[in-house]
């Protein structure tokens, strides 16, 4: 069954800046925003698919670029999390 679901990213410390999501295999993100405080991607997913890790990105503003890879990354969005504006890019 295919339906829109929302997951919850935990906020990386740097210098990794990855956070890793078990979403179902095939999952297409559509947004990501705040849901009850939470950094949080919403995602179109097939509920009986296979489960897998998908990796993003998180950055917050002035922190150097240079010591992230962001290849193979695309930009999806950034969010104001607790008064710190966070820049989050998906893994292609």
């Amino acid at each position: 069954m295919r339906s829109v679901k929302a997951f919850v990213l935990p906020l990386p410390r740097p210098p990794a800046n990855v956070a890793e999501v078990a979403m179902p295999q095939y999952a297409r993100v559509l947004s990501v925003g705040i849901e009850n405080g939470e950094l949080t991607v919403w995602a179109l997913v097939d509920t009986t698919a296979n489960v897998r890790a998908v990796r993003f990105k998180i950055v917050t503003n002035n922190q150097p670029m240079e010591e992230l890879e962001l290849e193979g990354f695309g930009f999806l969005g950034s969010v104001l999390v607790a008064g710190v504006t966070r820049h989050i890019w998906l893994r292609r």
